[in-house]
């Protein structure tokens, strides 16, 4: 059920097992895995059904993106243009583009501080399985177990011993708003069928309450931009509103606790970083940098091709070379040769993965939105790590080229400059990370707040690492797995009278839009 919360009627509590904040992908598959659960769902959306000007000036903010020289620029738009505030979240633009991350991603590496995830592939891979069902793409995208559909866009290169370079696959979901079709408005429309969801809409959560002890959420805080406001009551929340806004809400959420909740080792906001593309890197950063590969023909496809139903191809860093050089992630994607441009001149743009850095950071400011909260600052800042190791990839690229006689690159002497010439991703990394030491994270390994029993976070804030893969499956692998928790968890809750008021919650939600 959907309900508008400007037209209920009611000012008594919202009660439910489980209270969602965020009607994004995370969001809204969370709730579809909890359906065969007798739990009671709701989701708090903070816009409505469609795009809405009021609503999404509420994730307005400032930005500064920082060179390892300090010279920077501000990107105050990032923060509002980057996101949706609607029914699906940014779901609803997101480009379907579906990938895991590898293995090696969630390891600890000794030469990048701060690396490592609490959890290991092997933990998130039949979650993967899952997200990939629900997604209708393969569960797997290794290049030997699908090579005949490869057969007319062939595979320059595998991982091998010695191997620099490997190609990487990306494939493309039809759940998601900017495909044809409508798929993921019937997938909208299905959760929001499920007999145990509720969906508030124009429902914006402005304050976390604990108990007197901060080791538990009783309730949630909502207002609507027309002013009305009511509370929601439950026995687990879960923070699932965005990589930007998770961290505003625990950092907003502070009149019992004044660094904000979860934020007794100030980590919150910390370790911000996403994914940057680079493509005007030559002649001093103003022209793109090519691949000249005569000869490579149709063989190409693979890579060049953008056919977004068609599966697609990268050159990655491969894990032993990674560890070989002491390197983190990088990448090269191709694009089509330009028209006016020779027709082996490919196009190239890198990517490399971000060191996780404690001082690129949420922080607020003291200007506060229309509902009373305390609007973010983005302090992006890049380290001299991450340019040393997008020059190193680009040597490495280089000679991978020539020693395989594939090519060349048209110029080898490139100018990284984030500030810039970086082009911004959706992505939103790392700023409630995963770390089994409260010290270095914000959640443990299934997701929950340090110290707070019964408060979960859902989404790309909770990656420790940003890797290089498109963060929408394994946001679903996290959400499918926090599903099965939350399942447990509600049957535990369930068997012990965990409030004073016995009434309370006792057959789930009481409301009459549950």
């Amino acid at each position: 059920m959907m309900i508008d919360l400007h037209s209920r009627d009611s000012d008594a509590p919202i009660r439910c097992d489980v209270a969602i904040v965020g009607a994004g992908m995370a969001g809204l598959y969370l709730a579809s895995e909890l359906k065969l659960s007798q739990a009671s769902v709701v989701v708090l959306e903070s816009g409505g059904v469609g795009f809405s000007e009021h609503s999404q000036a509420l994730s307005r903010g400032t930005g500064r993106i920082v060179n390892p020289d300090g010279s920077s620029r501000r990107f105050d738009d990032y923060l509002h243009e980057s996101r949706e505030r609607y029914f699906g979240g940014t779901g609803n633009v997101w480009g379907g583009k579906c990938a895991k991350l590898e293995r090696h991603d969630f390891r600890q590496r000794p030469w990048v501080d701060y690396s490592g995830w609490p959890i290991g592939l092997d933990e998130l891979e039949r979650y993967y399985d899952r997200a990939c069902y629900a997604l209708n793409i393969p569960t797997t995208l290794d290049v030997t177990s699908i090579s005949r559909e490869l057969q007319e866009r062939p595979v320059l290169t595998r991982c091998e011993d010695g191997d620099n370079f490997t190609t990487a696959l990306r494939c493309f979901s039809g759940l998601t708003g900017s495909a044809p079709g409508d798929s993921f408005a019937e997938f909208k429309r299905r959760v929001a069928r499920q007999h145990n969801v509720s969906i508030y809409l124009n429902a914006t959560v402005t304050d976390i309450q604990c108990s007197a002890n901060v080791q538990s959420v009783s309730r949630l805080h909502v207002k609507t931009n027309s002013g009305k406001q009511c509370t929601v009551e439950a026995r687990c929340f879960v923070l699932a509103a965005g990589g930007l806004e998770n961290p505003r809400l625990l950092l907003n959420s502070n009149r019992q606790q004044p660094n904000g909740l979860g934020n007794d080792c100030d980590v919150v906001g910390r370790f911000y970083s996403g994914h940057t593309v680079f493509k005007n890197v030559a002649r001093g950063g103003s022209e793109p940098c090519f691949a000249v590969m005569p000869g490579c023909g149709q063989s190409l496809a693979l890579y060049s091709d953008k056919d977004p139903t068609r599966l697609q191809g990268i050159f990655t860093l491969a894990s032993k070379a990674q560890w070989r050089e002491r390197m983190m992630g990088f990448s090269v994607t191709l694009e089509r040769p330009e028209p006016e441009a020779a027709d082996d001149h490919y196009p190239l743009f890198f990517m490399t993965e971000q060191a996780p850095n404690p001082q690129s950071r949420l922080t607020l400011t003291d200007d506060e939105d229309a509902l009373g909260l305390r609007r973010l600052h983005l302090e992006w800042r890049f380290d001299r790590k991450d340019i040393e190791n997008l020059n190193r990839g680009v040597r490495l690229f280089a000679g991978f080229l020539e020693h395989s006689k594939l090519g060349r690159l048209s110029d080898s002497d490139l100018h990284f400059d984030p500030a810039a010439t970086a082009e911004l991703s959706r992505h939103h990394i790392g700023a409630t990370r995963m770390h089994d030491d409260p010290s270095q994270g914000v959640v443990d390994r299934d997701c929950k707040v340090h110290g707070i029993d019964n408060l979960y976070v859902c989404g790309t804030s909770v990656f420790p690492t940003a890797g290089l893969a498109n963060p929408t499956l394994t946001v679903m692998a996290l959400a499918a797995r926090l599903g099965d928790l939350l399942k447990s968890q509600v049957r535990t809750l369930r068997a012990v009278d965990w409030t004073t008021d016995k009434a309370i919650l006792r057959e789930g939600c009481h409301d009459d839009g549950c």
